[in-house]
C-alpha cells in the first residue's frame, strides 16, 4: 500500500512538471534557442542546471531571455529567474540600475541587478527610470495603436515615483503618460 501511495505522489508530481522551450544567449553562439531548457512546476519556472552552464552571461552575471508562453525574464548564474516586462521583443533594459519586475498578478515593480525586488509590484504600468524618476499609473490600460505593432498606455491615475517607490507627484487630470512630466 505504501508503495502505491509513493507511485501516485510521484506521478502527480511528474504530471505537474512541464518542460518549456526558452531563448537565452547560448555560449556556443550557434542558435539562441535551447529546446526545453526550463521546467514549470506548480507555477514556478526552473532552468535546467545543464542548460544554465550553456547560457552566456553579461559582466553583471545576468542573461535576459524569453520563456515561450510565459514572458521575458532575467536570469543569474545561480539560476535565479525573475520575470520582467517585455520590451522590443525581449526582456526590459536596466535603466538607472533598475529594471521593471512583473509579479504573478501582472503588477509592475522594480528590481536591481542582484534580481532583488526593491520596489514592490503595485503598479498597473510603469515606464523605466530616467534620472532617478519614473512615470507610473494604476488602473490604466494598454491600447493597441491601429495599423501598428505598438501600444499606448492611457487612462487611470498617473504619478511620478522615485527609486524607492515613493510617489513624488500626482498628475491630476492626466489621461496619457506624455501629459505627466517628470519635472516638479
Amino acid at each position: 500500500m505504501l508503495n502505491l501511495i509513493f507511485v501516485l505522489i510521484l506521478n502527480v508530481s511528474y504530471a505537474q512538471m512541464n518542460k518549456v522551450p526558452c531563448f537565452f544567449p547560448n555560449v556556443a553562439k550557434e542558435d539562441n534557442k535551447i529546446i526545453n531548457c526550463a521546467t514549470k512546476f506548480n507555477n514556478h519556472i526552473l532552468i535546467d542546471k545543464k542548460v544554465l552552464k550553456k547560457i552566456s552571461f553579461d559582466n553583471d552575471n545576468l542573461a535576459s531571455g524569453t520563456i515561450v508562453n510565459e514572458g521575458c525574464y532575467w536570469l543569474n548564474k545561480k539560476g535565479l529567474l525573475k520575470k520582467t516586462y517585455c520590451f522590443d521583443n525581449g526582456a526590459d533594459y536596466f535603466m538607472d540600475g533598475l529594471v521593471r519586475y512583473v509579479d504573478s498578478k501582472n503588477k509592475i515593480g522594480f528590481m536591481n541587478k542582484k534580481l532583488e525586488v526593491v520596489i514592490q509590484p503595485k503598479f498597473t504600468f510603469s515606464f523605466p527610470f530616467e534620472g532617478g524618476l519614473a512615470k507610473a499609473c494604476n488602473d490604466c490600460e494598454m491600447i493597441k495603436i491601429e495599423n501598428s505593432e505598438y501600444t499606448q498606455v492611457t487612462g487611470g491615475t498617473w504619478f511620478v515615483i522615485d527609486k524607492k517607490g515613493k510617489i513624488l507627484k500626482k498628475c491630476i487630470g492626466v489621461r496619457e503618460e506624455h501629459q505627466c512630466n517628470l519635472g516638479k
